[in-house]
């Protein structure tokens, strides 16, 4: 786990956990990209993967 790593966006505290992505390719295709990542806590919207 990162030790006290802060959000470059709002600065609050980022903590490891799931994070997902739809993807919807040209033909109408779905794909759920689920991965772990590190999450802001304030919920700006910055994670980064881990």
């Amino acid at each position: 786990m990162a030790d006290n790593k802060l959000c470059p966006k709002c600065g609050s505290l980022l903590i490891e956990d799931a994070n997902e992505e739809l993807i919807f390719d040209e033909s109408g295709n779905m794909t759920l990209d689920a991965f772990l990542a590190l999450v802001c806590t304030k919920k700006c919207g910055f994670y980064e993967r881990i």
